[in-house]
């Protein structure tokens, strides 16, 4: 943190603080020292943080597979990129019937044309493995809601 605070001066940049403008200016010990002891107590809290989102990542991924609420892999599903069935709910049926007489590249084709859907064509395997992965989630639901 130190070298950086040096190289931006270096270069003409002038850091100041909110609380008290001469802090960061002066190039005296105590200057210093209090430059490095802000940088330990952020680089802590940031650690800290991490840390704690973590643990509670674990412990919804936990609840989310309980839910039923899962992944391509298995796992709970907590966050990352939103299925394209979700995001386009009619691609679900459109895809399923399609992919009975169609390659991939007709199939994006068609969705392009006819409903102004642009999919990639490898995307289609990955849309029909979240089509079985959504049954087997609504099955689940049913099982656990019945039991």
């Amino acid at each position: 943190m130190e070298t950086g605070f040096q190289y931006l001066t270096s270069l003409g940049y002038k850091l100041i603080s909110v609380s008290n403008p001469d802090t960061f200016v002066e190039n005296t010990p105590t200057g210093t020292m209090i430059r490095q002891v802000l940088g330990v107590i952020s680089q802590f809290e940031k650690s800290n943080l991490v840390e704690k989102l973590k643990g509670s990542r674990l412990r919804k991924r936990s609840v989310m597979k309980n839910k039923g609420i899962i992944t391509r892999e298995g796992k709970g599903r907590v966050e990352g990129r939103i299925p394209l069935i979700q995001k386009y709910p009619e691609l679900e049926l459109l895809v399923k019937n399609y992919s009975k007489t169609m390659n991939y590249t007709e199939i994006t084709k068609v969705l392009e044309k006819e409903n102004g859907i642009i999919i990639h064509k490898s995307s289609i395997p990955n849309i029909l493995k979240d089509i079985k992965l959504k049954k087997k989630e609504e099955r689940n639901r049913k099982r656990r809601k019945n039991g």
